[in-house]
């Protein structure tokens, strides 16, 4: 069943702003997005990443995305690197390498000597318990993840789809970026960081942000702190509403006049259904995984200020069922799905449709659409809007909305619409 919406909390001038975007067709003439999809952290067991290596550039994707921990490759102090970690670290580039894969490396996770979490927290430094909590934490001094960062695109830059400066410092869960005054620190890592990565690696792209909240609220506390001129795009990571969250972002961005692309930097559907959440995630069923990916790459693919794509990811884990193969390795029909939709030429949109049923002078309006968005109904009584109502689809991606009773029934017109391209449909009932 469909989910009515609370009101956005955007600003009433963005929200228009959002609105007026969604109006306009995505260009034609915008290429469409790079490709990823992401793979276990950096470090991990060599064979298994080689095999999901192999997995990416069968699916059709550029490049894969993996995540790696600072505080695995100076767990002891700046430039104290171990060597069993680096050489992990050039075979996972040696194997993207001959997949013809470039790699968009995420890097977050303080190493103790360098974090900002509290004495009681991290204590000597002495223990595991202190350096997995102290991780959690942004480090004391931004320039220190600045050196580490140079160093690391000035290693690998041949190799790099993009750098992305840390991992999602709004999250409420405080796994990554723990601590108070959120958006002036990470604001200050991502100033320290631009310019150290640029004069190491000048082509590689810096990405920002790296944020998951869709309401544009702690983007905008971004700009307040000056972030702006300090990447080379914004990242973004979203699950289930992806179109909307998308639309929003994109009206702060253009309410603070920025130009820069987005890299959709994480996305998918985790295919835990029957149950109806897993970890937070929306469970829908393994088809409705591979149609929702497949729409949601046709939706992006003309959009201008959208550059890249990135799936989560290529396997299940124990957390979630994000991936496109299962725990024992076999491909879900999200793989097949997502590699066709990734080869083809043509952008096909799923329709969005509309039926209306009068029963005993209850009215209901239901139909299905493309996944990943918010959609409007508005009911126009002989001529005059009276009815209103923002909703998304259900687990099926499948519609039913009963009519207030007051409205009546007869000589009503139903129009339900998309957020993300203004698409819409109307019914009439006499």
């Amino acid at each position: 069943m469909p989910r009515p919406l609370r009101p956005s909390l955007l600003p009433a001038a963005l929200l228009a702003l959002a609105a007026a975007l969604a109006l306009a067709a995505p260009a034609s003439a915008a290429k469409a997005p790079l490709k990823g999809i992401n793979v276990a952290r950096l470090g991990s067991d060599p064979g298994v990443q080689a095999q999901s290596l192999t997995r990416v550039r069968r699916e059709g994707a550029s490049f894969a995305r993996t995540d790696l921990r600072w505080a695995d490759v100076e767990p002891d102090g700046p430039g104290q690197r171990p060597a069993a970690m680096l050489a992990a670290m050039d075979r996972f580039f040696a194997d993207a390498r001959a997949r013809h894969l470039k790699v968009l490396l995420v890097v977050a996770a303080t190493p103790c000597w360098a974090s900002s979490a509290p004495d009681d927290v991290r204590g000597d430094c002495s223990t595991d318990e202190q350096r997995e909590a102290a991780a959690a934490y942004p480090p004391a001094d931004p320039e220190t993840f600045a050196r580490f960062s140079a160093y690391l695109a000035g290693r690998y830059k041949s190799g790099l789809a993009a750098y992305e400066v840390w991992n999602e410092p709004d999250q409420r869960n405080e796994l990554y970026f723990a601590g108070p005054d959120k958006a002036a620190r990470y604001a200050a890592l991502l100033k320290a960081t631009y310019p150290a990565v640029k004069a190491a690696a000048p082509k590689v792209p810096v990405l920002g942000g790296a944020i998951v909240g869709s309401n544009g609220a702690f983007l905008q506390a971004l700009y307040d702190n000056g972030i702006k001129g300090s990447y080379d795009a914004l990242s973004v990571h979203y699950y289930d509403l992806v179109l909307s969250s998308l639309k929003q972002i994109h009206a702060v961005q253009v309410h603070n006049h920025d130009r820069k692309p987005l890299w959709l930097a994480e996305t998918g559907w985790s295919s835990c259904a029957p149950a109806k959440l897993q970890a937070g995630q929306v469970c829908v069923s393994r088809s409705t995984q591979a149609r929702n990916l497949a729409d949601l790459y046709q939706a992006v693919r003309r959009t201008s200020w959208l550059r890249a794509m990135t799936v989560f990811s290529i396997s299940d884990t124990s957390q979630y069922d994000l991936g496109l193969y299962d725990s024992r390795g076999h491909a879900k029909p999200a793989a097949a799905a997502l590699r066709r939709a990734f080869k083809s030429r043509k952008r096909k949109l799923r329709a969005l449709t509309l039926h209306v049923r009068s029963s005993r002078g209850t009215v209901r309006a239901s139909g299905s659409g493309p996944a990943g968005d918010v959609y409007t109904l508005e009911v126009s009584v002989r001529g005059t809007l009276r009815y209103r109502l923002n909703f998304r689809l259900g687990s099926t991606n499948r519609y039913s909305l009963r009519l207030p009773a007051a409205l009546g029934s007869h000589a009503l017109k139903l129009r339900v619409s998309s957020m993300w391209d203004g698409r819409s449909v109307t019914r009439r009932l006499r």
